[in-house]
């Protein structure tokens, strides 16, 4: 038996329908609630016209109110829900008369209006929330955003996603309840008021689910910035709200589902405690869903969200007494109305005391894909060697967080260091391919005027700074060089030429300074120093040079002058000789030893 109802149904614009055929609604979490009105032909169209003229007009894309009230004085309830007609259906029935379906679903479908991409940075989930919303008018989309999460999310993206899905996705990252209740999108804990009676009487029926599902896990993260790794265990989490037989069914499902799942965090954390706060989100989430209550009745005022009160007649030692069976949250409902107005629904709903909203069926991550992006930025606050980006997105919050570069060798304190320059053209990754998890995979070269990228036979290598600093390794039939150099100082070539000898040739059209505190030049065989005009050798304070067999100097002429004092000294024999030797002495000449011997 259904109870009878008053059905109201009003377009935008006040016009009534004030028949109609059958009329279903669906409501469920975390997605868009669909409804379906049949309308015979003569409301939409005149009796004269046999197809579409202008009931089309009239319908699409209007916003619709369906209400229900009580058909007889001894009822009190009210029901109300908005939406927004997206499609008419002409269809011809079975006595070759016409008739309308209309359907269409919540005003929450606008937010599938578009797909896009753009990054929030240090943004609360209520601040994105209000961002992603406020191009949409709140008196065709009225909003409750009051989440329990209330940190700042450092770094969060909307990929390539409506904006419906992508607050989804994100509210059921964080544990949070999201869901429209037929007037209103609601973010946060749901209300925790009024409660509406349901009597399991024999018309109203129920069944009670306890299910036993996996729900032991293991997450582990890695904190590049400190770095550290973390592993949280579900086991140790516990769970509030479930009530006696949550309690049950989530102790039971950790006894026969033993072993836990090993996963990586799907996104960055920052933080044992930030870890353990994420797995005891996923716990929970999990264990809500565990204990379902399902039913279908008469009462019209069921809303997505709200409580009902559960109680039956049970028979005790032949005495009926009214038992309560505990108060749960609906989470779907589906209701029916005929053309005589007979009412009646089916549901779902979880303990009204679960503080977490049971997994989102709905819930799909984006999978993000290599992508191309310019630096904007590479002043790293915490001297990393991490850039930022500006995707090549539309719009204006295109800029990323911090990414780490990716380098062919790194470690701590060592590897090679080439950060990227302001403007230039990056390929962007994206670990475990989440669009918060970015880094870059390497540059791409641009075309720039005057610049050659490609070498014949490809026999050069070059690594060139932004001020023109160069390393040029090459290749050719006439040998292998490497030469550094500044590209804007044509005399600054310094090249490295190897022979198959062995023999390695240091040459420069320019100058070379040699510098140190000490410099020390040793050969295993000969050392040879040759200039092609002047060969100076100086030192400050003291000039040496020894040899463990002999010293030869060797020229047309040879001069050897002392400011003050010259010494020739010998252990053994010091022998003078020339064609012609002459001693000369401004003041005197002085000759002495044991023994003189003069020609």
């Amino acid at each position: 038996m259904a109870r009878q109802v008053k059905v109201q149904i009003e377009l935008e614009g006040g016009k009534e329908l004030k028949h109609y055929t059958h009329l279903r609604i669906h409501q469920y979490l975390n997605t868009h609630h669909a409804f379906e009105i049949g309308v015979p032909f003569s409301v939409l169209e005149d009796s004269s016209e046999h197809f579409f003229h202008q009931a089309h007009q009239d319908v699409c894309g209007k916003t619709i109110t369906l209400s229900f009230s009580p058909a007889s004085d001894k009822d009190s309830f009210n029901f109300t829900f908005k939406g927004i007609v997206t499609e008419i259906v002409l269809m011809n029935t079975s006595d070759l008369s016409n008739v309308f379906l209309l359907k269409g679903f919540s005003p929450t479908i606008v937010l599938d209006d578009c797909r896009t991409r753009r990054t929030f940075l240090q943004h609360s989930l209520q601040r994105i929330a209000e961002a992603v919303l406020d191009p949409y008018p709140s008196n065709l989309l009225r909003r409750q955003l009051k989440p329990r999460t209330t940190t700042d999310i450092p770094y969060a993206v909307q990929y390539n996603e409506t904006n419906f899905e992508f607050l989804n996705r994100l509210t059921a990252e964080h544990g949070e309840w999201f869901y429209y209740d037929g007037r209103e999108l609601r973010l946060g804990p749901p209300d925790s008021g009024n409660s509406v009676d349901f009597s399991v009487d024999g018309i109203q029926l129920f069944s009670l689910s306890i299910g036993l599902q996996p729900t032991q896990q293991t997450l582990t993260a890695h904190d590049y910035r400190q770095p550290s790794d973390y592993t949280s265990q579900s086991s140790g989490q516990t769970v509030s709200g479930l009530g006696q037989f949550g309690s049950f069914a989530l102790q039971k499902s950790e006894d026969v589902f033993a072993q836990a799942s090993q996963q990586l965090a799907e996104w960055p954390v920052y933080g044992q405690s930030e870890l353990d706060e994420l797995v005891k989100t996923k716990k929970s989430v999990n264990a809500t869903g565990l204990l379902t209550f399902s039913g279908s009745g008469e009462v019209p005022n069921l809303l997505v969200g709200g409580i009902i009160d559960v109680q039956g007649m049970v028979l005790k030692r032949d005495k009926s007494s009214k038992e309560s069976f505990g108060k749960y949250r609906l989470i779907d409902i589906s209701h029916e109305v005929d053309g005589s107005g007979n009412y009646q629904n089916h549901f779902r709903a979880v303990p009204e005391s679960a503080a977490y909203p049971p997994r989102n069926t709905y819930y799909r991550a984006p999978a993000a894909q290599p992508e191309l992006a310019k630096v904007s930025d590479n002043n790293d606050p915490d001297k990393l060697g991490r850039v930022k980006v500006e995707f090549m997105w539309g719009g204006s919050d295109k800029e990323s967080d911090w990414l780490r570069v990716s380098s062919a060798y790194t470690g701590a304190g060592q590897g090679a260091l080439f950060v990227p320059e302001r403007d230039a053209h990056v390929m962007v990754g994206y670990e475990s391919s989440r669009p918060e998890n970015p880094f870059v995979i390497g540059s791409l070269y641009p075309k720039k005027s005057g610049v050659n990228y490609t070498y014949s036979d490809n026999n050069r290598k070059v690594i060139q700074t932004k001020s023109g600093n160069q390393l040029l390794f090459v290749e050719d039939a006439n040998g292998e060089q490497i030469q550094i150099s500044n590209v804007n100082y044509s005399e600054t070539v310094l090249t490295l030429e190897f022979a198959e000898n062995g023999k390695i040739s240091l040459k420069t059209p320019g100058k070379i300074e040699l510098a140190g505190d000490t410099i020390h030049l040793k050969a295993q065989t000969d050392l040879t120093l040759e200039a092609g005009n002047e060969l100076t050798l100086k030192g400050q304070t003291k000039a040496k040079l020894t040899s463990s067999s002999s010293v030869e100097v060797e020229a047309p002429n040879v001069k050897i002058q002392a400011d003050v004092a010259a010494e020739l000294k010998a252990d053994a024999s010091l022998k003078l000789k020339g064609a012609m030797v002459s001693l000369n002495g401004d003041a005197m000449v002085e000759v002495q030893a044991a023994l003189i011997k003069l020609n």
